[in-house]
């Protein structure tokens, strides 16, 4: 598999990239706190 930076427009902005990633953040940081156990996904 290949890995190609910037060989085509983003579907998202970077802004919203990283408004994401800190939610997520977020949601680990509140389920750890209460105890909650995620199932986290991998991306195919």
């Amino acid at each position: 598999m290949y890995y190609v930076e910037e060989s085509h427009p983003a579907i998202i902005d970077k802004e919203m990239w990283e408004a994401v990633q800190l939610e997520i953040e977020r949601r680990r940081a509140i389920a750890l706190l209460r105890n909650i156990t995620l199932i986290e996904r991998e991306l195919k």
